[in-house]
């Protein structure tokens, strides 16, 4: 436990709320409406007193492990499954990173203009990147990503951040991990993350009554 303690997992958990929030799909059909709720949800987070920064994103790291695909560099394809990479991936809402205190190495944070009609991109790791790129500039490549439909989806690298220990728990080292915008991969569960300037217990009443506010 004490050299658990000891492990940097890639985020500051320092004055950070969190929790997670499902919105049926029985009742908001249209993906579209799930992500423009989660939208304005930030934004009224955002706008309490004593939040600093409001990340969504759909599976937190460690808390929610899981969610790997196979990708793969378009020169470099897997020549059967044995082959495969697996990637963690998750959907974002931008304003993750700065929440999370992920440090972003090069490049831009996913934003507000990458929608579903705009060329798709993501967000890699160091990881991802040392994996798929080895000895290159990954910024701009195109990476591959078998989310299990008829096709492989091609997405353009824009950022890379800092490792996190993400689906594994804290004793195994960092995987790859990419994230995507939330209009481009969209889900019906989103987590939070909200980093306070206050004791962030004092803070779930008014994040509750938001939340409801906004069903």
């Amino acid at each position: 436990f004490i050299r658990l303690n000891a492990i940097n997992p890639g985020f500051d958990t320092e004055n950070l709320l969190t929790g997670e929030i499902m919105v049926p799909r029985g009742l908001f059909p249209d993906p579209g409406q799930r992500t423009r709720f989660f939208e304005m949800l930030r934004e009224d987070f955002a706008a309490v007193p004593g939040i600093k920064a409001v990340g969504f994103i759909n599976n937190l790291p460690i808390r929610n492990a899981g969610n790997n695909v196979p990708v793969w560099s378009p020169d470099r394809p897997p020549r059967s499954s044995s082959d495969w990479q697996m990637a963690f991936q998750r959907s974002v809402l931008p304003g993750y990173f700065e929440a999370m205190r992920i440090p972003l190495l090069a490049g831009r944070d996913i934003s507000s203009n990458d929608t579903a009609n705009s060329p798709k991109v993501l967000v890699a790791s160091e990881q991802m990147v040392r994996t798929l790129f080895p000895g290159k500039n990954a910024l701009g490549q195109t990476v591959m990503v078998d989310a299990g439909g008829a096709q492989p989806l091609s997405f353009q690298i824009v950022c890379i951040v800092g490792d996190v220990r993400g689906g594994d728990g804290l004793s195994r080292p960092p995987r790859m991990m990419m994230y995507r915008s939330l209009h481009q991969v969209p889900s019906s569960v989103m987590r939070f993350a909200l980093r306070t300037a206050l004791d962030p217990a004092s803070l779930t009443p008014p994040i509750r009554k938001l939340a409801l506010g906004r069903d």
